[in-house]
């Protein structure tokens, strides 16, 4: 695996000389790098711009990690990447050519209405949203069931935050997400070491679930009926948490009924979570320009 990310530094000097094509995660992953490392020290980008650049290096990354690379490896990866343009002019002719293909992608991004990011069991859906009516800007649907339970970023007349809609019967008291206490733990754990032992508390795919001696537990601070559907809204600041956290990793909800008796949990992968609030912070630019 080492030898594959030693490609990325190899792709990363080509990049620099000037020969950039992004077809794959890991090419993606070593020219946004590299645009990055160059907007930090000569501030080419615009703040859509940058966040148009920070959501294709998230995702870029979340292959990278869900293919099989350590993020320790990829974070010394990026830092080869540094050192390495740390002498490019901000003039120069290679610069100038990573320059116009970020901006040739932001062109494009920028006007998608909606994007879907696929994670390793679920996937996110990313809508921008256009108008006054209530939407999910980014969501999971977390169970294989009818009337299934949504997870995400919903938006309405009163503001944007983390959600969890659940059919109103059976109609839980209160809910609980519980996350990796990433002070308490500062890597995934991953109790099945690797796969060779077996955990049945959980679907296959959420291993790395939070710790039982590092979980941070969020309860929901407020609960209404829409449309016979029953909304949790989280704290705002629960987002930033979940962006923070690795994309491998998965989260729980607890369904608590009135006497405080859990009666239902789901798991919601993590996925690329950051790169689609990045993709919501990037704005609206096709809203404005319907014609470009």
């Amino acid at each position: 695996m080492r030898a594959c990310l030693y490609a990325l530094v190899v792709l990363s000097s080509l990049f620099i000389g000037g020969v950039a094509h992004a077809q794959t995660a890991t090419e993606v992953f070593a020219e946004r790098s590299l645009a990055i490392v160059i907007d930090d020290r000569c501030s080419m980008f615009s703040d859509r711009e940058r966040s148009t650049l920070t959501a294709s290096w998230l995702q870029s990354r979340g292959t990278l990690l869900r293919s099989g690379y350590s993020a320790e490896d990829i974070r010394s990866t990026f830092e080869t990447i540094v050192r390495r343009a740390a002498n490019q002019p901000c003039d120069s002719e290679a610069t100038t050519g990573l320059i116009a293909g970020v901006r040739g992608a932001f062109e494009l991004f920028s006007r998608l209405p909606a994007l879907d990011y696929p994670g390793q069991a679920r996937l996110w859906s990313a809508v921008r949203r256009r108008d006054e009516y209530p939407v999910w800007t980014l969501s999971q649907t977390i169970a294989n069931e009818v009337n299934a339970p949504r997870f995400g970023l919903y938006s309405d007349a009163s503001g944007e935050r983390l959600t969890l809609s659940l059919p109103t019967t059976p109609a839980p008291a209160s809910v609980v997400l519980v996350i990796r206490d990433v002070a308490a733990a500062a890597n995934p754990y991953d109790p099945t070491l690797g796969g060779l032992l077996s955990v049945t508390d959980r679907p296959e795919w959420a291993r790395l679930a939070p710790p039982p001696h590092a979980e941070s537990r969020i309860w929901a601070s407020n609960r209404r009926i829409v449309e016979e559907r029953l909304y949790f809204g989280f704290p705002e600041a629960v987002t930033q948490s979940l962006a923070m956290l690795d994309p491998r990793e998965a989260v729980r909800l607890e369904l608590y009924n009135a006497r405080g008796e859990m009666t239902g949990q789901y798991y919601v992968e993590i996925g690329d979570f950051a790169a689609g609030t990045a993709f919501l912070a990037a704005g609206h630019i096709y809203l404005t320009s319907p014609g470009g």
